[in-house]
Formats: structure tokens, sequence, C-alpha cells
């Protein structure tokens, strides 16, 4: 197992090491089997009326159907995806786990008196939930996110609280809450209220939606709890959205904008993807994050993205702020010099900073660290995202700059100790240097 070895000659035993297998391909295999056994099939055959289990206005068939269906679970594959670019590996048990809340799972305690235990409906609920009127408390959309559980029992379970920390449904922008809210009523923004919320019929904007939003629009809940409720129906909305728009539109509306990590649409799609296809990456994207780089190595807003520029303080290489250049790596590929992006023996992406044919230091880029580094690259100050990741990329330069000493000891570089290299920026953030020679 250690060496990868499933079998051995001359025995009949096969072993598979499933923690070597990525939650993405896990997924694939748990929904296929999932959505293909043969029970679902009498859950349709055995449907007496349309308020009954499986009949027409049954959230449980509605959930199956939609869990089929390519804008789900492909948009639920992705995030498992970048789980595992997280470094987040899932179980089987795990993952049909989650596909089993996702088609069952119930906000609430009851349906007309009756308690629905463990918030997961079964065939004597679902007429009890559609009597009541409740069908929007068991959208798929919440419940892929454990929703419909209590805060506690979702913190309990890894795979919820992992996706938990994508912040979907309490990520948002002005664009999307306009939408939501005032989406009815606005000529730009009435055609996507009418595409995701008036056109679903089951989780979309149904009577107590439009009546909460009426509700706040006005602004008479001297109490707050109606408001309270709304802002609810929201979080489920805006994950419902997530999954709703269409791949398409994503340069009209970027349902990655509804989460924590704004950039992993683009991290799966320029780097995952193109490495999986043995393409190279683009240079705007190296260049993006050259800069973020540059931006936490030196601690002042450089606009170089050309160069890596190395740089220490006076209190060393940690420094918040390094103003002593001490060497420039070309980003391009400049005699044995470079910057890239490639992907290791597994295919997870790694940033290499080549210094010699021989010489070169690497960088796992997780999601996080990709989202890190092009915030920082957009302005973003380094210690408002993750102080981790500002100490990981802060190490990343440590060991650069121990592979560049080791570079100039094997070319025989001798370093005038009198004579330092300050670095400046002009008014547009473009870096330039000062040699600096001390008296003796």
């Amino acid at each position: 197992m250690f060496n990868n070895q499933q079998e051995k000659v001359g025995s009949r035993l096969k072993l598979f090491n499933l923690s070597r297998i990525s939650s993405a391909e896990l997924f694939d295999r748990s929904l296929d089997a999932f959505v293909n056994h043969e029970g679902w099939q009498f859950c349709y055959d055995e449907a007496e009326s349309e308020t009954a289990l499986f009949g027409d206005n049954c959230p449980i068939r509605r959930n199956y159907e939609l869990i089929k269906e390519d804008h789900v679970k492909n948009r639920l594959r992705d995030l498992l995806e970048l789980c595992d670019h997280n470094e987040v590996h899932f179980s089987i048990r795990r993952l049909l786990l989650l596909l089993a809340n996702s088609v069952l799972g119930f906000a609430g305690r009851e349906a007309e008196g009756k308690k629905v235990n463990d918030r997961l409906l079964r065939a004597v609920d679902v007429p009890r939930v559609i009597a009541s009127n409740q069908i929007a408390k068991a959208s798929i959309y919440n419940n892929i996110f454990g929703g419909n559980l209590t805060r506690y029992r979702r913190k309990s379970l890894d795979i919820f609280n992992y996706l938990g920390r994508f912040r979907i449904g309490h990520e948002t922008s002005n664009r999307f809450d306009n939408l939501l809210i005032y989406g009815h009523s606005d000529v730009e923004l009435q055609k996507y209220f009418d595409q995701f919320l008036s056109n679903d019929p089951f989780y979309g904007a149904d009577s107590t939606y439009l009546a909460a939003q009426e509700q706040y629009i006005e602004g008479d809940d001297e109490s707050g709890e109606e408001t309270e409720v709304f802002l609810e129906l929201l979080v489920s909305q805006r994950r419902g959205l997530f999954f709703k728009i269409p791949d398409a539109m994503e340069d009209e509306l970027s349902p990655w904008q509804l989460t924590v990590f704004s950039f992993a649409g683009e991290y799966l799609s320029k780097i995952v993807k193109k490495l999986r296809d043995g393409q190279r990456i683009e240079k705007g994207v190296l260049a993006r994050l050259t800069r973020g780089l540059n931006r936490v190595f030196v601690g002042m807003l450089v606009s170089s993205d050309r160069e890596l520029l190395l740089a220490t303080g006076l209190s060393g290489s940690a420094s918040k702020v390094s103003c002593i250049l001490e060497d420039r790596v070309s980003v391009a590929k400049r005699m044995t010099e470079c910057i890239e992006i490639l992907g290791d023996e597994t295919g997870f992406p790694i940033l290499r900073v080549s210094l010699t044919e021989k010489i070169w230091v690497d960088l796992h880029l997780t999601l996080t660290r990709f989202e890190f580094l092009s915030r920082v690259a957009d302005g973003v100050l380094p210690g408002s995202f993750s102080k981790e990741c500002h100490e990981d990329i802060l190490s990343f330069k440590s060991r650069i700059l121990t592979a560049s000493q080791q570079r100039r000891e094997e070319l025989g570089i001798e370093e005038d100790s009198m004579v330092f290299r300050l670095l400046e920026l002009d008014e547009l953030g473009h870096p330039f240097e000062e040699f600096v020679e001390l008296g003796e």
C-alpha cells in the first residue's frame, strides 16, 4: 500500500487505498451508485398521488431529480475538487452521507404538528410538508451545506464543516442581494429574478418568500423577528443561485462571488484543468501571482510582475517591510531562471522558482494560497485574509533566499558586505534600486 502496489504476484488478495483516490472521483462513483439504485424506480412506481411520496409535488423526488442534473452535480463536484486542492479528503461514507442529506433533508422541526425526526424526511412526512406549505425547507441547495441540521450537528460532521468554510449563502455582493431583494421590480435584474427564482416552483420565490421580501422592503418589522426570518431565506436563495447560475453566464453573474474564494473558478479552469490537459498556464495568471508574491516579500505595494524581488529587512527575511534587495528572479525563462506552475507526480499544482537546472524551490499552490496571492495582488492587505498563508509565503521567501545564496556559492560570486542595494518604489509602484556604500 505504501508503494502504491494493489496486488502481489501469486496472491489472490487485491488492496485499494481509497485515500489515494480524490474526493471528486469518489463522488462520481458514489453518485452513480446512489442515483442508479433500483429502489428509486420502485418509489416512482408506488407514487399514489401528487402529494404522496414521489408524487409530482414531493420534495424528495425533486431533490433526487436535481442531484442528477448537470448544473447541480457539476457545481457540487467542483466544490469537492476544490477541497481536494485544499488538502482535504472525504471518505465514501461521508460522501454518501452528503448525498442522503441532500435529498432527504428538511430545515424544520415539524410539519402539521408532527415531528420530523432527525430533520430528515420520511414517506409519512411528505404529505404534511406539502400541506403546511413548507416545501422550500427541503431545498437541496440548503441541504448540501447541512443547512437543515442543527449547528452542533453540522459542526460535528467534517464534510459539512469543510463545505461550510466556503461560506456559500453568507458571502454575497450588492449585485446579488439587489437581485434577490429588488430583482422582481428592477428592469435590469428582473430577467435574472424570473429565471432563477420565479421559474422555480419548489425552491424559488414562493408566497412565503415574497411576503417576507415585501415586509423587509417596507421596513415595518419593529421586533426584528420577521427580518431575521427573511435573512435566513436569503441564505438559502444565495445557495440556490450558486448552483443555478450556468457556466455560460459566469461573466454576467459569477457564482464564485458567492463564496469566500472568489478566484476559485479561475483556479479550476486556469490552473487545475490546464495542468490536467497538459497545457501551459496563462501569462496573466502567473503575472498576478508574482505581483502577489512581491507584495508579501517586500511588504509594499509593488507593481512589478515580470520578476520576483527577493529582499530582506534589517531584522531578517521575516521583516514586515523588506527594503534591502538581495536578488531578482525573472518570471520568463532567462538562462536557467524562470517561474512556472507545474503539476507534481499526483497532478497537484506547484509554483516553482528555478534558479539553476539543479536549484529550485517549490510551493504547493493550494486553493487558499492561490486566493491569498490573487487578493494581495489586487490590493488586499496580506494579514486581512489569512495569517497562516502570510506565514507560509514568508517561509517560501526564506527558502528561495537560501537557494539564492547556494547559487552564488556554486558560481563563486563574492558579495561586497559594505554595499547594500536599497529597494524603493516610484509613484506607480515600480521598483528601482539605489546602491548604498558604508564607510569604513
